[in-house]
């Protein structure tokens, strides 16, 4: 059974419990009240395929898990945490660990008719991080070569992400659970784990566990000629405006932006008050009485009224 003993996983549990587990799902199998609505899918913890890692097994570091937690997944519903404590965070990922494993038990029980003893190790060991993939480190910019870059994409990426790189004409991808997957739009600059260089070194030497995109084992000239050329597709500025950000603001400051707002809101309002137009040539023009009567419609009028009578 998970360690309810424990504080430190109690509160990880506690904090799953209320932010995570309306798209994750109790017990972390992706079937949450919310789940339905999402795409891509909640993840499920028990399958341990996990996108964004940095391990040759493909399983996750719990750096890896922080580092999802802090920044959320852009592009996708997951939201970033980063407002929370670090203290809460790391509670958190040992919580996901925890639901991760025990939902690897029940299913090893239920399809293999294992004992819980036996689940639990085999749990235990499948889903253990294991050891970092070795990404090459860059060279010398002299050493990279952007054409050699453009080349080995057109071979190697362009298949999926298109020879523009907006990835729209790739339909039949699916994900390891059978949902059907977009490749990437480079052409954005959404990047679920982040378009920093080393980032998408990683990404394409480690590739993304339970999808299309397969693990690349380039040489270092290769791996960062891509990376580069990969740098010629992004829009400047995208990924940061792909990226949720949460604020905790403190009254003092709350009151401070609310004045900035109010006053901004009350001046708006001013400029787009009706302004009372004045004729230039009243002075000379004579007003006129829309009451008066000529003796001719006097006239006619006392006609009407008689005839009324």
């Amino acid at each position: 059974a998970q360690r309810t003993h424990d504080p430190f996983l109690q509160l990880g549990l506690q904090v799953y419990a209320e932010k995570c587990a309306p798209c994750h799902g109790v017990a972390g199998r992706g079937d949450g009240p919310a789940a339905y609505l999402l795409f891509p899918k909640a993840r499920d913890f028990s399958n341990g395929q996990f996108r964004l890692t940095s391990t040759q097994s493909g399983l996750p570091s719990d750096a890896d898990i922080l580092r999802t937690l802090k920044r959320g997944i852009p592009g996708s519903s997951m939201p970033p945490w980063g407002h929370l404590p670090d203290s809460v965070l790391v509670a958190l990922v040992s919580a996901i660990r925890a639901l991760a494993i025990e939902g690897r038990v029940a299913v090893l029980m239920e399809s293999e008719a294992m004992t819980r003893d036996e689940a639990l190790a085999v749990a235990r060991d499948v889903l253990a991080p294991g050891l970092p993939v070795d990404v090459p480190a860059r060279p010398p910019d002299s050493r990279i070569d952007t054409s050699l870059g453009r080349q080995l994409y057109m071979t190697g990426c362009a298949p999926c992400h298109d020879v523009d790189g907006r990835g729209l004409q790739k339909r039949d991808l699916k994900d390891d659970d059978g949902y059907p997957i977009l490749a990437r739009d480079f052409t954005q600059g959404i990047f679920k784990g982040g378009s920093e260089p080393d980032v998408l070194a990683l990404r394409i030497t480690r590739g993304l566990p339970g999808s299309p995109m397969p693990s690349l084992p380039y040489s270092a000239e290769e791996l960062w000629a891509i990376v580069d050329y990969l740098g010629t597709l992004i829009k400047p500025g995208a990924q940061e405006r792909a990226e949720q950000t949460q604020q905790v603001l403190n009254p003092a400051e709350y009151q401070r932006r609310m004045g900035i707002w109010l006053a901004s809101l009350s001046w708006a309002r001013q400029q787009n008050q009706p302004k009372e137009r004045t004729n230039p040539h009243a002075a000379i023009v004579p007003k006129l009485n829309l009451n008066h009567r000529s003796p001719r419609e006097e006239s006619s009028s006392k006609q009407r009224i008689l005839l009324i009578q």
